[in-house]
């Protein structure tokens, strides 16, 4: 099974990167699990946010947010 992780991580001056690679996993627990360690590597404890999916079904998987700053419910119905 294919997944593809995205990686969002904040940068010095406020711009973002984004990091995109493909995770073969025999199962979705697999893929999370690897998901994981990936985003502790990549994260190294900077903000941002980790997004796993699944290849062929394109469906949602597993997220991470880290270290970012909390959001209101006001925030959300604003954006």
């Amino acid at each position: 099974m294919q997944f593809r992780m995205r990686i969002a991580r904040s940068r010095a001056g406020g711009s973002v990167d984004v990091l995109s690679e493909l995770i073969e996993a025999d199962s979705v627990a697999e893929a999370v699990e690897a998901a994981k360690r990936r985003s502790d590597v990549l994260l190294d404890g900077l903000p941002g946010v980790g997004i796993l999916t699944d290849v062929l079904k394109g469906g949602l998987v597993w997220t991470r947010r880290w270290n970012m700053p909390s959001t209101t419910e006001y925030d959300l119905l604003r954006s």
